[in-house]
């Protein structure tokens, strides 16, 4: 079509009083006898379509870069959603798991497991040391409702918010918790989250760091070795080749017959593959 409309135009500017023919300037009568006039405008066109031509080559060249970037994205787009997809899948595992072995909330006047017995506020006793009230069946007429705890409710939202892929809410929320709640027995979970939120978010020198923190400073968590995993992955992407292996390699080695080993080992298999 292209090269249609352009002989179509070569062919218009040559015709009498065209443009181009008035551009030309008028030919000596001795170069006009025995050279056609149509010379000067056949080389014009050939240039032009030699143009187009090479133009289309250009094109088709980008095309092909094109179409080879979008398999790239696409790769790492899908590699991304497997992440996720296992991430999701085993949050749920472990975090079901921990919900259900969690004691259960104490209800009012009880006292919570490793904590001292809960009293009613100074200023709801009664004055001068006399006995509180009762009702009818001899309980406390003012029972102090205790709230569940405010680590737990922290936890949670943070948590929820990794769950909905609000990843920078997340990352600030678990950020928060481990510095508020340091001795909880959420903080290693909640240090774990916050290395997979960033990771996720392709924060991966972030990610590298609070990974690093759960093998170091949870060195008894459940969470090791996921930690050591996602440690090796991240130095994946970070295409620190050598210490990627070496942690793949530690998880496959010391613990044996996981999810986490497996992972690995699938991973050592696609480094061996790329030539890393």
């Amino acid at each position: 079509m292209m090269r249609t409309l352009l002989l179509g135009a070569a062919i218009a500017l040559s015709a009498p009083g065209g443009a181009l023919a008035q551009a030309q300037p008028a030919a000596p009568a001795a170069e006009s006898r025995g050279a056609p006039l149509a010379d000067p405008l056949e080389r014009r066109l050939v240039f032009l379509l030699e143009r187009l031509e090479a133009l289309e080559r250009e094109l088709r060249q980008v095309r092909g870069e094109l179409e080879e970037t979008g398999h790239q994205v696409e790769g790492v787009t899908r590699r991304q959603r497997e992440l996720y997809l296992d991430l999701d899948r085993r949050l749920r595992e472990l975090e079901l798991g921990a919900v259900a072995n969690a004691p259960a909330a104490p209800t009012a006047g009880a006292d919570a497991p490793g904590e001292a017995p809960v009293s009613a506020p100074e200023q709801a006793r009664p004055a001068n040391g006399a006995a509180a009230s009762t009702g009818g069946d001899g309980s406390p007429a003012a029972a102090v409702a205790i709230p569940p705890a405010a680590e737990r409710q922290a936890y949670d939202q943070a948590f929820n918010l990794l769950k909905e892929g609000r990843y920078d809410r997340a990352i600030e929320a678990f950020g928060s918790f481990v510095a508020s709640y340091p001795q909880s027995s959420y903080a290693d979970n909640a240090q774990y989250w916050l290395g997979e939120a960033n990771y996720v978010s392709r924060n991966y020198a972030a990610a590298a760091k609070e990974f690093q923190t759960v093998i170091d400073e949870y060195s008894d968590s459940t969470k090791v070795p996921d930690a050591v995993l996602k440690l090796g992955f991240t130095q994946y992407e970070l295409k620190n080749w050598a210490r990627a292996r070496e942690l793949l390699e530690q998880v496959v080695r010391e613990y044996p017959d996981t999810t986490a080993a497996s992972l690995a080992k699938t991973r050592l298999q696609r480094m061996r593959t790329e030539g890393h």
